[in-house]
């Protein structure tokens, strides 16, 4: 898997399909928790850019530390780089990011933010209302 971070292409959301492994970069919309499960501890993060959202999941180790420091490395409102695999999931799509693969915060030289704002009525009706 190609993980060279500066070989970077932005790809929308709405470009995504099932089956492919991807690296590109997101607003995070909302975040959860991290919760505990079979292999260890995963949380929940909402990702979007100007095209739509997408739900990602981090799927961590037992390493509860480890987990928090990776869920603390962002914010709500920052845009980060995600390596991961989309793949379908309750009849929708979602980005499956594994332990071992990127979730990386941005610095604001890295990407511009109008990718990143809504162009709907609606999208920007959910934004304010969060």
């Amino acid at each position: 898997m190609e993980t060279d971070l500066t070989k970077y292409t932005r790809i929308n959301v709405r470009e995504l399909k099932d089956g492919k492994m991807i690296k590109s970069k997101f607003a995070v919309r909302e975040k959860s928790l991290p919760r505990k499960y079979s292999k260890g501890y995963f949380f929940e993060i909402l990702l979007g850019d100007e095209s739509g959202e997408i739900k990602a999941k981090y799927w961590g180790g037992n390493d509860k530390e480890r987990v928090m420091e990776i869920y603390n490395s962002f914010e709500t409102g920052d845009v980060i780089e995600v390596i991961g695999l989309v793949s379908f999931y309750q009849d929708r799509l979602e980005i499956g990011i594994n332990e071992g693969h990127i979730i990386r915060k941005c610095k604001e030289i890295e990407y511009e933010i109008s990718d990143f704002l809504p162009k709907t009525k609606k999208m920007w009706k959910r934004c304010l209302t969060n």
